[in-house]
């Protein structure tokens, strides 16, 4: 689905709504359709419209394509590589998690702000896939 402010971004997104799944399993989910990801929050707008979109309430955590599988407390976005700092998002705060077994980062919406964190790969959470404009259905 386009979401109906296209300023905030013009990629498709789909949503599990109430499936959850692991880390992993959320990925593979989406990369099913050819082109799609884990969702990649770029900016606030975005979120705010993904969020409106789907209805998702607060202290609702959400996983984004974030992980530090390939190296230790160094996380990318699947697919793409970008780096995200967790401690400092490009919005909202952040909380790095110590420990092991903490490599896959979701967001959480609590008004009025966005929370990110790293948790368990494992955890089984609600998830948005994400489509570039130019491949959607």
């Amino acid at each position: 689905m386009v979401l109906a402010n296209q300023a905030s971004s013009t990629s498709c997104y789909s949503d599990s709504d109430t499936t959850l799944r692991s880390w992993n399993a959320a990925l593979l989910d989406c990369t099913m359709t050819p082109g799609a990801y884990l969702w990649r929050p770029n900016t606030e707008a975005e979120a705010d419209a993904v969020r409106n979109k789907y209805s998702i309430p607060n202290n609702v955590p959400v996983w984004t394509g974030a992980n530090d599988l390939a190296v230790a407390d160094t996380f990318t976005f699947a697919i793409e590589n970008s780096p995200l700092n967790v401690a400092t998002p490009p919005f909202g705060t952040g909380a790095l998690a110590p420990g092991p077994n903490t490599d896959c980062v979701q967001i959480l919406f609590n008004d009025p702000n966005f929370e990110w964190s790293n948790v368990a790969c494992a955890t089984d959470l609600r998830y948005i896939c994400e489509l570039p404009r130019r491949v959607c259905p």
